[in-house]
């Protein structure tokens, strides 16, 4: 129920409420059968009086007033213009196409709008050779300064664009002053010769001239890209704040002398984690010489934005560059963009949404020769051009696209959108990730656009890969429409007339807090999520709506449920910035195994079957059961004993979060068959489930002429309400499934056995699983060899995407043969030279501990990287008895050896070490919060618990 409003009531009795209708929609969708298609629609979605508020209810606030956005786009580096140049030769209509499907900006073109283009001031590390535009050394006075020695093919595709678009913005950026201005006497790294500065701001302004000249208005100007960066291998620079505030008020003082006032100075043009030092530092020290900063993604978080325009309200924020990885994952790229770039760095202020490379061939290049820039898999642009003429957009593009698409002008000569204040609530409201846009109009008496882009990145209900369409109100000047977004994303916009409250002058909100990321462990893998923190502004009526955001807030945080630390709730009512600040801390110790004074537990007797799972460790020696909460930061080891459950325990599985564990009893029959009676229990009083039925589950097992009815190792798994029992028997393995609550056996595939050979099973969620064969990989190419043990690292959202049947013989047999290529080198890791009896034992989420045979330290393999442009090739240096690596370099496995193809996977991973020479056990376990060392004798078990 929606809490009182009384403010926004009353202001919505004065608005005129003309009905608003919802006619354009534009959507991309996960499974891309919509690739930022616009939705046919027989009749519009109306507003209407209000009711029920849906699953998510989108509360769009337009008296709150932002920054104006000044567009979307890409650079166009030398490669591009090349690229895209060779397509016109080869193939002139595409070449066409691909312009305006990208740059036309005519209102209900099919197309994105792009308008903002970077462009390089001489060589980068996408370009033919290295070359400024003067290279003559000691050339102070610039007599050989020439704009053409940048390549004639740049300057025709840009004229090309600008026949397409005429509101195109052109940002100039250089990678590096000429190299005898440098005490390299290079461009490729070293920094600024401090007797250049002067120079250097003159070499900028003619930069400017230069472009404007050939017909490019200037809308803004960079000092130099990433200054803090330098590369031996291709054109970089250093630069301190200090300095680049120097050459900063030389070129404003330079530009404004020569009539070009309105050209933009923008500085820092790196990565968001030195946004509160170098950034501010920078506007410290050249007062009002630059407009603003710009960011990059490769570091820091995007929340990094907020630190510095805390520190300068009244300062502008561009967000520059952004690159993809070949090979990455289509979706995962797609939500990590929305949320990170075209929602997330919108929303904190950003006017500029940005990628890296406009266009490349399909490696990701042509690359400056010896470059180790974009090293790795390489780097994706917006569009790969192909050497017969033909092209292909990318996940860049396709997400770029819905949110430019909501922002471009709606008439010729009208202007860009301004962002509005917009607010998500509901049970479902952590689903969605929502931008809101106002966009005014060449014509006073025209109604403005009101456009919404909407993230639905709900795909893993149930805890498995199931994209969950959510349908959601929308909330506008007391009126509401109903839409169900499906799992993808969407812009859809309406029109409304401009009332007082719409022609408020922009005001940027004065104070703001970083999102608040709270996780859940999901074994279909992570997904990131974060709720916009509460922004306080100074006109009259956003302090009400602020309010009611702010009521809104804690909840909307406290549901949201995912990322990279496979946490969940339990209800502990603590705030959740608190929360917040407690999981940030955990990560980082986890990156370090920086763990707190160890702590040993001893448990009486041998186990014959034990689980740890959410701090609680359960074992058995088949009559006792001993149930021990482990220590934490926040709680001690507590121990419970239970003599005797009545009956003998043959194994068992737990889910402490439901108080649940299950004990499995075996009997013998009469008639030489053997029962297996399933007791669903509670954890804490050793007393039946008062969730469960009251009659035991039970089958019944015949015997088998070689293998007699014995359960052999038989794994059991829980899900929620689902409990799995898997039995490996070779030639006639057994699958059950029950629900526990109802006392419903599920599936039982009986005496037919599966098509593959099974000897592994692993729960993905309540309604997914897979079975791991021995002798080949079913419908995945890459042919195991029988008899080679090997583990191979899979992400499990991964299966999910391809694997869409239910366990039978024909159902499988029709899954279609997928190269490995398509589904196996990017999404899995090849583990073979790790490869141990007594390892891995345990995993939780995308973490993996082991300890390698013979070695005196633990390891901890994180295969949580959802950053796919993060560096992962360097160590980090040992800290004593520590070090974390990150590995990126491909697994090449060569036929005829453990796979009978050539195969090659390259998920990428990091190892955190830590010595342990004391420790002297063979096995370790892991969990949310410890790792945890087990020897098992017949005299008791030792757990020495490392926690963090």
């Amino acid at each position: 129920m929606r809490p009182p409003r009384n403010f926004t009531l009353l202001l919505a009795l004065a608005i005129p409420t003309a009905s608003q209708q919802i006619w354009d929609i534009w959507q991309t969708t996960w499974d891309r059968s919509r690739l930022f298609t616009r939705l046919p629609m027989s009749s519009p979605i109306n507003f209407i009086t209000p009711g029920p508020i849906g699953s998510a209810d989108i509360v769009v606030n337009e008296a709150s007033r932002f920054q104006t956005i000044s567009g979307f786009g890409a650079s166009l580096t030398d490669t591009s213009a090349l690229v895209l140049n060779n397509l016109k030769t080869r193939n002139s209509n595409n070449y066409w196409n691909l312009l305006r499907s990208m740059f036309d900006p005519t209102d209900n073109a099919n197309a994105a709008g792009l308008n903002y283009i970077r462009l390089p001031i001489g060589a980068s590390d996408f370009s033919a050779n290295v070359y400024s535009l003067d290279d003559t050394s000691g050339d102070t006075s610039f007599s050989n300064f020439n704009i053409n020695r940048i390549p004639s093919y740049v300057f025709s595709v840009l004229r090309d664009i600008q026949s397409i678009n005429n509101v195109l913005k052109f940002h100039l950026v250089p990678w590096s002053p000429p190299g005898w201005m440098k005490d390299s006497n290079s461009m490729n790294g070293g920094s600024l010769r401090s007797q250049y500065v002067g120079s250097y701001a003159t070499y900028l302004l003619k930069s400017v001239q230069g472009f404007q000249s050939l017909g490019f208005p200037i809308y803004a100007i960079n000092i130099q890209n990433e200054p803090q960066h330098s590369n031996p291998t291709y054109p970089t620079c250093t630069m301190t704040p200090a300095v680049e505030a120097q050459i900063g008020v030389a070129l404003r003082g330079l530009l404004d002398a020569n009539g070009l006032g309105g050209v933009r100075v923008v500085g820092y043009e790196h990565n968001w984690d030195n946004a509160g030092t170098y950034a501010v530092q920078l506007m410290a020290n050249s007062g009002n010489a630059f407009a603003g900063v710009a960011f990059h993604c490769y570091a820091g978080s995007v929340s990094n934005q907020n630190t510095f325009h805390n520190a300068y309200p009244n300062k502008e924020i561009y967000f520059t560059e952004c690159t993809g990885t070949l090979g990455s994952d289509w979706w995962s790229d797609i939500k990590w963009y929305m949320d990170n770039l075209w929602i997330g760095s919108i929303e904190r202020f950003s006017k500029s949404g940005l990628m890296w490379n406009l266009a490349s061939d399909p490696s990701g290049g042509p690359k400056l020769p010896g470059t180790t820039s974009c090293g790795g898999p390489g780097c994706r642009a917006l569009v790969t051009v192909n050497s017969n003429g033909s092209y292909s957009f990318n996940q860049e593009f396709y997400s770029m696209a819905q949110a430019s698409k909501g922002t471009i002008p709606k008439d010729a000569g009208g202007p860009f959108a301004q962002r509005i204040g917009v607010s998500v609530g509901g049970s479902l409201g952590w689903a969605l990730r929502v931008s809101a846009f106002v966009t005014g109009r060449a014509n006073s008496a025209d109604w403005l656009r009101y456009s919404i882009v909407v993230l639905n990145w709900y795909d893993n209900a149930s805890s498995s890969w199931n994209p969950v369409p959510v349908t959601a109100t929308i909330g506008f000047r007391g009126m509401q429409a109903t839409y169900t977004f499906p799992v993808g994303v969407t812009t859809l916009w309406w029109f409304a007339p401009a009332t007082g409250s719409s022609r408020i002058n922009p005001t940027n909100s004065t104070v703001t807090t970083d999102p608040v990321n709270l996780t859940v462990h999901s074994s279909a893998g992570v997904h990131s999520s974060t709720v916009p923190a509460v922004s306080m502004g100074s006109a009259g009526g956003q302090a009400a709506t602020s309010f009611y955001d702010a009521f809104q807030s804690p909840t909307l945080q406290y549901m949201h449920q995912l990322r990279l630390n496979c946490l969940q709730d339990t209800g502990s009512g603590e705030p959740p910035d608190q929360l917040c600040s407690r999981v940030r801390h955990q990560r980082k110790a986890w990156e370090l195994l920086d763990w707190t004074p160890t702590e040993l537990v001893n448990i009486p007797g041998g186990l014959t079957a034990y689980e740890l799972l959410s701090g609680v460790f359960v074992g058995t020696d088949g009559t006792r059961l001993s149930v021990c909460w482990l220590p934490s930061t926040t709680q001690e080891t507590r121990t419970v004993y239970f003599e005797s459950v009545g009956f003998h325990i043959r194994d068992l599985a737990i889910d402490p979060n439901q108080d649940l564990i299950i004990l499995l009893e075996e009997i013998e029959l009469p008639n030489g068959s053997r029962r297996v009676n399933i007791h669903p229990r509670s954890i804490s009083v050793n007393a039946a489930h008062p969730h469960s039925m009251p009659d035991p589950l039970y089958f019944d097992i015949s015997p088998h002429p070689e293998y007699g009815n014995s359960l052999l190792k038989p794994e059991l798994q829980l899900a929620n309400d689902i409990f799995a029992l898997f039995i490996p028997v070779p030639g006639v393995s057994r699958l059950l499934l029950w629900n526990w609550r109802a006392g419903l056996l599920v599936y039982d595939s009986g005496d037919r056995n599966f098509p593959l050979e099974a000897s592994g099973f692993d729960m993905l969620g309540r309604d997914a699983f897979i079975l791991a064969p021995t002798i080949h990989s079913g419908q995945f190419q890459g042919r195991p060899t029988q008899g080679k043990p090997f583990i191979l690292f899979v992400r499990s959202e991964t299966f999910l995407k391809y694997t869409a049947f239910e366990p039978g013989d024909a159902a499988m047999a029709a899954v279609p043969d997928i190269p490995w290529g398509q589904w196996g080198e990017y999404e899995t890791r090849f583990m073979g030279e790790r490869v141990h009896e007594t390892w891995p034992r345990y995993a939780y989420g995308y973490r993996v501990v082991c300890k390698p045979h013979g070695a005196t330290c633990v390891e901890v393999l994180d295969f949580s990287i959802s950053n796919p442009h993060l560096s992962l090739s360097s160590a980090v240096p040992a800290n004593g008895t520590r070090q974390r690596l990150g590995i990126n370099e491909p697994s090449d496995i060569p036929p005829e050896g453990i796979f009978q193809r050539h195969v090659v996977t390259r998920l990428p991973f990091h190892i955190a070490s830590r010595s342990v020479p004391d420790n002297p056990f063979p096995y370790f376990m892991i969990d949310e919060d410890r790792l945890v060392g087990y020897h098992n004798g017949l005299r008791g078990t030792q757990l020495q618990v490392y926690y963090f």
